[in-house]
């Protein structure tokens, strides 16, 4: 198989090199670094204006030449940079460069990486898996991610506004997007976009009923919502909807026990739940983040994603995570959801068990300690909500049907507890009137 060439555009390079010697500010404002430059001198002498412009030095042939001191005649010395200078009429065309400089070492990080992956001895999935790891890994920089603070605070303004016209139309208004339950939505302004929200519990305590009621109110909104279940099956996630919107016992529509007439709002059901076009499914048993990057994006032009539901992160897998470590596997698996919800602007809803710690306690209640013990999810969260039903622990206890949402941390606003009502005939979770307990 012939070897594919070396993409590289120096005609590029010394154009950019030019445009920033015309005008200094260009080395500042392009997402260039010197490891972009496919020529080692271009990108020694795109280094040494960088320290002029930190020390407020002007850059011009001599300068630079002078900075590069032993290695100036290595980068061609004088001439050569002289030479850059004259190639270019204008600066205007900096931008244009810079993406050219940057496009070309895209393309080499790219075929390097996949070059000694093919290399390896990989197959099939963990072939795909190791790929799309290491492709996620390849940072983009943008240039324009750094605004000045009147921009920023220009568009909150418009935001606000925007919101106060939604209230003054009786339309329901926060920041995120709709959970369902006008109380948690009163303490977090909804679930935020471009942040990881954690939803943990002990098993059984209706995590994941809390998180299919936030995907269907999301959905209801309008807004494409993509669940990852790795726990149920497609057909059980499907039942558990149908318990939900039907009010059918969700033991006996498993068991084929219908009684006579519940077939109509099952029917129903389903067909309500077939306008819900931008809820999306997968039920796979393992995937890494990079996987779950991939698809999302796929879908995303689609199904105009607003909200990714992973549950939960203890069943994910990493393939760069030591064998038998489940912290480190969470970790990455963590670390690569927050890229995930930070460079796509989408609110992520992760579930997590926690530990038995909290179960050898006199009080159950789960505490953020109890989180920290299953990786780094407390620091990376903006919000973490405990789910917790003392029924579990105490079948006759007073709080029979009342599942409690505590709100453990949460940057944006208030914290403290939240009653809900637990269904269990049909294992869903409700709103109750009432306000949250600091």
């Amino acid at each position: 198989m012939a070897q594919t060439p070396v993409k590289q555009d120096q005609a590029a390079e010394r154009a950019l090199i030019g445009a920033a010697l015309l005008r200094g500010e260009v080395r500042d404002l392009c997402a260039v670094q010197a490891e972009d430059f496919f020529s080692p001198r271009n990108g020694e002498i795109w280094r040494a204006m960088g320290r002029l412009r930190a020390q407020t030095t002007a850059i011009d042939p001599l300068t630079i030449h002078d900075e590069l001191g032993d290695r100036a005649e290595a980068c061609g010395g004088f001439s050569y940079i002289s030479d850059c200078l004259r190639e270019v009429p204008t600066a205007d065309n900096a931008d244009h460069y810079a993406r050219l400089v940057t496009d070309a070492a895209l393309d080499r990080r790219i075929r390097e990486r996949l070059s000694s992956l093919l290399a390896s001895e990989s197959e099939g999935r963990d072939l795909l898996g190791e790929a799309l790891a290491r492709l996620s890994s390849i940072e983009v920089l943008d240039a324009d991610s750094a605004v000045p603070i009147g921009t920023a605070t220009r568009e909150a303004i418009l935001d606000l506004y925007a919101g106060l016209q939604r209230i003054e139309a009786g339309e329901p208004a926060s920041w995120g997007l709709p959970t369902g339950f006008p109380v948690l939505d009163a303490a977090l302004g909804g679930i935020q976009p471009g942040v990881v929200t954690i939803l943990a519990g002990r098993p059984s305590m209706g995590k994941s009923s809390l998180a299919r009621s936030i995907a269907d109110s999301v959905a209801a909104a309008g807004h494409g919502v993509h669940v990852f279940s790795l726990e149920d099956s497609r057909r059980a996630y499907a039942l558990r909807v149908l318990a939900d919107h039907s009010r059918v016992d969700l033991h006996r529509l498993r068991g084929l026990d219908l009684r006579q007439g519940e077939m109509d709002p099952i029917t129903a059901a389903g067909n309500d739940l077939m306008q819900r076009t931008g809820w999306f499914l997968d039920d796979i048993s393992s995937i890494s983040s990079a996987e779950v990057a991939l698809r999302v994006r796929r879908h995303k032009s689609v199904n105009k994603t607003r909200m990714v539901v992973v549950d939960y992160v203890q069943l994910m897998r990493e393939r760069d995570a030591r064998a038998g470590d489940k912290k480190t596997a969470t970790e990455l698996a963590l670390a690569g959801l927050c890229d995930l919800a930070r460079r796509e602007n989408m609110a992520v809803l992760l579930l997590s068990q926690l530990s038995r710690e909290c179960e050898r306690r006199d009080n159950k209640r789960p505490l953020l300690s109890d989180l920290r013990e299953t990786g780094e999810l407390e620091q990376a969260a903006d919000a973490v909500l405990f789910l917790y039903r003392d029924e579990v622990y105490d079948p006759s206890s007073r709080d029979k049907g009342i599942a409690e949402c505590l709100v453990a941390k949460n940057k944006h606003g208030k914290t403290g507890i939240l009653r809900l009502q637990w269904d269990g005939p049909t294992a869903s979770l409700r709103p109750l009137v009432e306000r949250m307990v600091a």
